[in-house]
Protein backbone atom coordinates (compact mmCIF):
# COMPACT_ATOMS: atom_id res chain seq x y z
CA UNK A 1 0.00 0.00 0.00
CA UNK A 2 0.86 3.81 -0.82
CA UNK A 3 3.03 2.83 -3.87
CA UNK A 4 2.80 3.90 -6.80
CA UNK A 5 2.34 0.03 -8.23
CA UNK A 6 -0.63 -0.15 -5.71
CA UNK A 7 -2.41 3.20 -7.08
CA UNK A 8 -1.80 1.42 -10.60
CA UNK A 9 -3.59 -1.78 -9.20
CA UNK A 10 -6.18 0.17 -7.74
CA UNK A 11 -6.68 2.33 -10.73
CA UNK A 12 -7.12 -1.08 -13.36
CA UNK A 13 -10.18 -1.90 -10.23
CA UNK A 14 -11.80 1.10 -10.70
CA UNK A 15 -11.85 1.04 -14.64
CA UNK A 16 -13.68 -2.16 -14.80
CA UNK A 17 -16.19 -0.95 -12.46
CA UNK A 18 -16.74 1.80 -15.34
CA UNK A 19 -16.77 -0.50 -18.01
CA UNK A 20 -19.35 -2.40 -15.84
CA UNK A 21 -21.54 0.55 -15.92
CA UNK A 22 -21.56 0.74 -12.36
CA UNK A 23 -20.50 4.52 -11.83
CA UNK A 24 -20.71 4.84 -8.00
CA UNK A 25 -18.56 2.19 -7.29
CA UNK A 26 -16.12 3.20 -10.30
CA UNK A 27 -16.15 6.76 -8.23
CA UNK A 28 -15.54 4.85 -5.23
CA UNK A 29 -12.55 2.85 -6.49
CA UNK A 30 -11.06 5.91 -7.94
CA UNK A 31 -10.90 7.36 -4.49
CA UNK A 32 -9.37 4.47 -2.68
CA UNK A 33 -6.49 5.30 -6.23
CA UNK A 34 -6.25 8.53 -4.46
CA UNK A 35 -5.73 7.28 -1.16
CA UNK A 36 -2.88 5.33 -2.26
CA UNK A 37 -0.73 8.50 -2.96
CA UNK A 38 -0.46 11.42 -5.04
CA UNK A 39 1.87 12.56 -7.76
CA UNK A 40 1.98 9.36 -10.16
CA UNK A 41 0.04 8.89 -13.26
CA UNK A 42 -2.54 6.94 -11.37
CA UNK A 43 -3.50 9.59 -9.10
CA UNK A 44 -3.81 12.12 -11.48
CA UNK A 45 -5.91 10.30 -13.68
CA UNK A 46 -7.85 8.98 -10.64
CA UNK A 47 -8.50 12.16 -9.79
CA UNK A 48 -9.74 13.69 -13.36
CA UNK A 49 -12.26 10.50 -13.84
CA UNK A 50 -13.62 10.76 -10.06
CA UNK A 51 -14.60 14.78 -11.06
CA UNK A 52 -16.02 13.59 -14.29
CA UNK A 53 -17.96 10.47 -12.89
CA UNK A 54 -19.33 12.67 -10.00
CA UNK A 55 -20.62 15.52 -12.45
CA UNK A 56 -22.86 12.47 -13.75
CA UNK A 57 -24.03 11.76 -10.47
CA UNK A 58 -24.67 14.61 -9.54
CA UNK A 59 -27.14 15.48 -12.57
CA UNK A 60 -28.69 12.27 -12.22
CA UNK A 61 -29.07 13.45 -8.51
CA UNK A 62 -30.62 16.79 -9.32
CA UNK A 63 -33.17 15.07 -12.77
CA UNK A 64 -34.53 13.23 -10.29
CA UNK A 65 -35.64 15.61 -7.84
CA UNK A 66 -36.69 18.32 -10.54
CA UNK A 67 -40.28 18.36 -11.12
CA UNK A 68 -40.27 18.95 -15.19
CA UNK A 69 -39.90 21.72 -16.65
CA UNK A 70 -36.96 24.12 -18.64
CA UNK A 71 -34.26 23.42 -15.88
CA UNK A 72 -34.84 19.73 -15.42
CA UNK A 73 -34.63 19.61 -19.57
CA UNK A 74 -31.43 21.33 -19.57
CA UNK A 75 -29.57 19.25 -17.02
CA UNK A 76 -30.72 15.73 -19.29
CA UNK A 77 -29.26 17.13 -22.21
CA UNK A 78 -26.27 18.14 -20.22
CA UNK A 79 -26.28 14.63 -18.69
CA UNK A 80 -26.09 12.66 -22.54
CA UNK A 81 -23.39 15.82 -23.38
CA UNK A 82 -21.32 14.75 -20.17
CA UNK A 83 -22.06 10.93 -20.91
CA UNK A 84 -20.88 11.49 -24.72
CA UNK A 85 -17.55 13.73 -24.03
CA UNK A 86 -16.64 13.16 -20.54
CA UNK A 87 -17.28 9.38 -19.73
CA UNK A 88 -17.12 8.20 -23.64
CA UNK A 89 -20.30 6.26 -23.12
CA UNK A 90 -21.65 6.92 -26.51
CA UNK A 91 -24.33 4.20 -26.27
CA UNK A 92 -25.41 5.39 -22.66
CA UNK A 93 -25.17 9.59 -24.04
CA UNK A 94 -27.94 8.60 -27.27
CA UNK A 95 -30.16 6.66 -24.77
CA UNK A 96 -30.43 9.94 -23.17
CA UNK A 97 -30.67 11.79 -26.43
CA UNK A 98 -33.90 9.62 -27.46
CA UNK A 99 -35.49 9.90 -24.21
CA UNK A 100 -35.60 13.59 -23.66
CA UNK A 101 -36.62 13.89 -27.54
CA UNK A 102 -39.45 11.20 -26.71
CA UNK A 103 -40.13 13.07 -23.61
CA UNK A 104 -39.71 16.38 -24.95
CA UNK A 105 -41.92 16.00 -28.32
CA UNK A 106 -42.14 18.92 -30.22
CA UNK A 107 -40.58 21.64 -28.25
CA UNK A 108 -36.76 23.02 -28.37
CA UNK A 109 -35.06 20.53 -26.24
CA UNK A 110 -36.61 18.01 -28.38
CA UNK A 111 -34.70 19.48 -31.21
CA UNK A 112 -32.04 19.69 -29.80
CA UNK A 113 -32.15 16.00 -28.33
CA UNK A 114 -32.83 14.88 -31.87
CA UNK A 115 -30.13 17.03 -33.60
CA UNK A 116 -27.45 15.62 -30.84
CA UNK A 117 -28.47 11.79 -31.92
CA UNK A 118 -27.65 12.57 -35.62
CA UNK A 119 -24.44 13.92 -35.02
CA UNK A 120 -24.00 11.00 -32.75
CA UNK A 121 -24.83 8.32 -35.46
CA UNK A 122 -23.00 10.30 -38.21
CA UNK A 123 -20.13 11.44 -36.47
CA UNK A 124 -19.24 8.87 -33.56
CA UNK A 125 -20.69 5.46 -35.36
CA UNK A 126 -20.56 6.45 -38.96
CA UNK A 127 -24.17 5.61 -39.58
CA UNK A 128 -25.00 8.12 -42.10
CA UNK A 129 -28.49 6.74 -43.20
CA UNK A 130 -29.69 6.70 -39.60
CA UNK A 131 -28.43 9.91 -39.55
CA UNK A 132 -30.12 11.23 -42.64
CA UNK A 133 -33.67 9.91 -41.35
CA UNK A 134 -32.74 11.41 -37.97
CA UNK A 135 -31.96 14.59 -39.79
CA UNK A 136 -35.33 14.24 -42.05
CA UNK A 137 -38.01 14.22 -39.02
CA UNK A 138 -35.85 17.21 -37.40
CA UNK A 139 -36.50 18.98 -40.82
CA UNK A 140 -39.76 18.34 -41.31
CA UNK A 141 -40.96 18.30 -37.29
CA UNK A 142 -39.39 20.75 -35.89
CA UNK A 143 -39.80 23.65 -38.06
CA UNK A 144 -38.59 27.26 -36.54
CA UNK A 145 -36.58 25.74 -34.03
CA UNK A 146 -32.40 26.23 -33.28
CA UNK A 147 -31.46 23.62 -34.76
CA UNK A 148 -33.84 22.71 -37.98
CA UNK A 149 -31.38 25.34 -40.18
CA UNK A 150 -28.50 23.55 -40.29
CA UNK A 151 -30.46 20.07 -40.90
CA UNK A 152 -32.69 21.91 -43.87
CA UNK A 153 -29.09 23.04 -45.52
CA UNK A 154 -27.73 19.50 -45.04
CA UNK A 155 -31.09 17.88 -47.07
CA UNK A 156 -31.13 20.90 -49.40
CA UNK A 157 -34.88 22.38 -48.24
CA UNK A 158 -35.11 25.99 -48.45
CA UNK A 159 -34.63 27.80 -44.53
CA UNK A 160 -37.59 29.59 -43.52
CA UNK A 161 -36.88 32.61 -41.40
CA UNK A 162 -39.67 32.72 -38.99
CA UNK A 163 -40.61 36.25 -37.79
CA UNK A 164 -42.96 37.51 -35.17
CA UNK A 165 -44.56 41.25 -35.85
CA UNK A 166 -46.56 43.42 -34.27
CA UNK A 167 -48.91 45.02 -36.55
CA UNK A 168 -50.22 48.81 -35.97
CA UNK A 169 -54.01 48.91 -34.82
CA UNK A 170 -56.41 48.72 -37.50
CA UNK A 171 -59.38 51.79 -37.61
CA UNK A 172 -62.51 50.30 -39.32
CA UNK A 173 -64.29 54.00 -40.44
CA UNK A 174 -67.48 54.49 -42.13
CA UNK A 175 -68.49 57.05 -45.28
CA UNK A 176 -71.05 59.63 -44.31
CA UNK A 177 -70.68 61.61 -47.28
CA UNK A 178 -74.20 59.95 -48.46
CA UNK A 179 -75.78 60.93 -45.03
CA UNK A 180 -76.29 57.14 -44.22
CA UNK A 181 -74.52 54.66 -42.98
CA UNK A 182 -73.30 52.34 -46.35
CA UNK A 183 -73.60 48.54 -46.04
CA UNK A 184 -69.65 48.32 -46.75
CA UNK A 185 -67.20 48.96 -44.08
CA UNK A 186 -63.85 51.07 -44.90
CA UNK A 187 -60.79 49.78 -43.76
CA UNK A 188 -58.01 52.34 -43.32
CA UNK A 189 -54.72 51.91 -45.22
CA UNK A 190 -52.42 49.37 -43.02
CA UNK A 191 -48.97 48.61 -44.49
CA UNK A 192 -48.78 44.61 -44.73
CA UNK A 193 -45.36 42.83 -43.94
CA UNK A 194 -42.75 43.81 -45.83
CA UNK A 195 -42.00 41.19 -49.00
CA UNK A 196 -39.58 41.71 -51.55
CA UNK A 197 -41.18 42.76 -54.98
CA UNK A 198 -40.76 40.61 -57.85
CA UNK A 199 -37.64 41.48 -60.21
CA UNK A 200 -39.26 44.83 -62.34
CA UNK A 201 -42.56 45.19 -60.77
CA UNK A 202 -42.62 48.39 -58.61
CA UNK A 203 -46.44 47.24 -57.26
CA UNK A 204 -48.18 44.03 -56.59
CA UNK A 205 -52.59 44.04 -56.01
CA UNK A 206 -54.24 41.82 -53.97
CA UNK A 207 -58.36 42.09 -53.19
CA UNK A 208 -59.51 40.57 -49.92
CA UNK A 209 -62.95 40.61 -48.68
CA UNK A 210 -63.16 40.53 -44.96
CA UNK A 211 -65.67 39.62 -42.29
CA UNK A 212 -66.40 42.41 -39.57
CA UNK A 213 -67.21 41.24 -36.24
CA UNK A 214 -69.93 44.17 -34.19
CA UNK A 215 -66.48 45.43 -32.12
CA UNK A 216 -64.84 46.25 -35.43
CA UNK A 217 -62.19 43.14 -35.66
CA UNK A 218 -61.42 41.31 -38.72
CA UNK A 219 -63.39 37.86 -38.09
CA UNK A 220 -62.14 36.23 -41.33
CA UNK A 221 -60.34 37.20 -44.26
CA UNK A 222 -60.27 35.13 -47.66
CA UNK A 223 -58.42 36.74 -51.08
CA UNK A 224 -60.73 37.37 -53.96
CA UNK A 225 -57.85 38.39 -56.03
CA UNK A 226 -54.44 36.64 -55.52
CA UNK A 227 -51.28 38.35 -55.80
CA UNK A 228 -49.23 35.54 -55.19
CA UNK A 229 -49.11 33.13 -51.79
CA UNK A 230 -46.33 35.33 -50.09
CA UNK A 231 -48.40 38.92 -51.19
CA UNK A 232 -51.55 37.05 -49.75
CA UNK A 233 -50.14 36.11 -46.38
CA UNK A 234 -48.78 39.10 -46.20
CA UNK A 235 -52.34 40.69 -46.60
CA UNK A 236 -53.67 38.02 -44.06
Amino acid sequence: ERREGAGGAQLEIARLAEVEGDLVRASEQYELVREQGTGHPAWLEASNRKAQIDRVLALREDIASEEKGDERESNRFLLAEQLLEQIGDTFGALGEYESLERDAAGTEWGAKALYAQAWVFANRLDHPDSAEALFFRLANYYTGTEVDAYARRRLGYPVWKVEIVDPPRVVYVRDKSEGAEPDDIVREYVAPRDVPLPDGATSVEVWARLSIADDGSVEKVRIVKSGGDEFDAAVE
